[in-house]
């Protein structure tokens, strides 16, 4: 278990990477001063605040970890203590979309604390996963309901996180990246490229234009650290340290994230192929869904 001291020190090598300020000594004065890196573009910044974020989850650690306190409290968090949960929750880390993934978790644990509010009215109480609802929908049939109303609120809820980081970080993440990489260098083809050129040149024009955006837009990325209150009650529940201690040696774990682009071929295997159904609404999008779910079963 890492110690205080550790924790804090990660928590700061953090915030001096993601400052994009360095340290020089100014010879004349005699002193040392914290100068900006002025020949950084902001797309050189969010470039390095992505890479640095793929690499250590310091980001999405904390903004777990905030998560965390605000649903539970000393007593609870032993929750996300045992190590199924840690590598149940760790799965967040896989998230591919570094830019704003964090948005993700948030709306999923907040789709946690609205479903704390509905079980005050049991008979409007609903939080099943993808799964249930679409081959309810596909085959008609309740499929698992009378085992799905003997599992817990809170382990039903770990279900549908699990099924969320899943569809995200290996479905939806790859496939929209896929098609904005796919209809970015397309264009560029046809605007830029009235001559055939090769790929790598295509590529060089694609990351030129990508640049031109965000240096235009002056595009950042939000950062975050483990919240000061919450390293004050480690201090005092041992509990609470080992949690972040086990969370952080998990965030800094090489991550599996799936390859991309997902590949058209990938993506024509798992669409139907016969007429059945066809023309019922949302077909395409339910046959999709249940495919992924079996691949990644």
């Amino acid at each position: 278990m890492l110690s205080i001291r550790q924790i804090q020190n990660l928590r700061i090598l953090h915030e001096e990477l993601t400052s994009l300020y360095e340290q020089r000594y100014k010879e004349k004065e005699k002193y040392m001063t914290t100068v900006k890196l002025e020949h950084l573009t902001a797309a050189d910044n969010l470039y390095i605040q992505m890479e640095l974020e793929r690499t250590m989850n310091c980001t999405m650690l904390a903004n777990l970890l905030k998560n965390f306190q605000e649903f539970s409290d000393e007593q609870t968090i032993v929750m996300f203590a045992d190590p199924a949960s840690i590598r149940l929750f760790s799965r967040c880390f896989e998230l591919g979309n570094i830019y704003n993934r964090t948005e993700v978790l948030n709306l999923t644990f907040q789709g946690l604390q609205n479903s704390s509010t509905l079980l005050r009215d049991p008979d409007s109480f609903s939080m099943d996963t993808w799964e249930y609802d679409v081959r309810n929908e596909l085959e008609g049939r309740m499929v698992g309901l009378e085992e799905e109303k003997k599992i817990s609120f809170f382990e039903q809820w770990k279900k549908v996180y699990e099924e969320e980081m899943d569809s995200w970080s290996n479905w939806i993440f790859p496939l929209f990246m896929s098609c904005f990489c796919v209809v970015l260098n397309e264009n560029i083809r046809k605007q830029q490229m009235a001559s055939k050129e090769d790929d790598e040149k295509a590529m060089q024009i694609m990351y030129m234009k990508l640049a031109e955006y965000i240096n235009k837009k002056d595009l950042k990325m939000d950062t975050m650290v483990i919240d000061d209150s919450l390293l004050e009650e480690a201090k005092k529940s041992s509990i609470t340290k080992k949690v972040i201690s086990n969370y952080i040696l998990s965030a800094m774990q090489e991550k599996d994230r799936m390859s991309i682009p997902v590949t058209i071929k990938e993506i024509d295997e798992i669409m139907p192929k016969d007429n059945k159904f066809r023309e019922e609404e949302n077909y395409y999008l339910n046959y999709a869904i249940i495919q992924f779910l079996k691949r990644n079963r």
